[in-house]
């Protein structure tokens, strides 16, 4: 645990190979984010569906950051110099916090649109 606070350790230029849990940790994950590729592409949602954008934008999530586990995955293992730096998983990884929290917004504002499309179906069954 000592390790994870020194900066040498995140920032080394040469770090190393991976250690096997890492590597393991880092091939669930990547598992994990291809499951959910293939999950959401072939969910059947119209587009005027309330989850269409949810779904949508799921995918493209696992989508990115299976590709960028990949590439990250893939210099880890081959050494390559500035490539594969810690540093690129803490990032990766903070940018998968973000982006879910971005998600999870999207997900909070389902009930507000739903009442909104209530509404409006009561509104349109008045007109002609």
């Amino acid at each position: 645990m000592n390790k994870f606070l020194d900066l040498h350790f995140w920032f080394n230029i040469r770090p190393g190979n991976l250690s096997s849990n890492a590597l393991l940790v880092i091939t669930v994950i990547l598992a994990i984010f291809l499951a959910g590729t293939i999950i959401s592409s072939f969910s059947k949602f119209k587009k005027r569906n309330l989850y269409f954008k949810i779904w949508r934008r799921i995918n493209v999530f696992c989508l990115s950051n299976f590709i960028v586990g990949l590439f990250l995955l893939f210099f880890a293992y081959e050494s390559l110099v500035m490539l594969s730096m810690r540093f690129l998983f803490l990032l990766w990884f903070l940018g998968i916090g973000v982006w879910l929290g971005f998600i999870i917004k999207d997900l909070t504002k389902i009930p507000e649109i739903r009442e909104k499309m209530k509404k409006e179906e009561e509104f349109r069954k008045y007109i002609p």
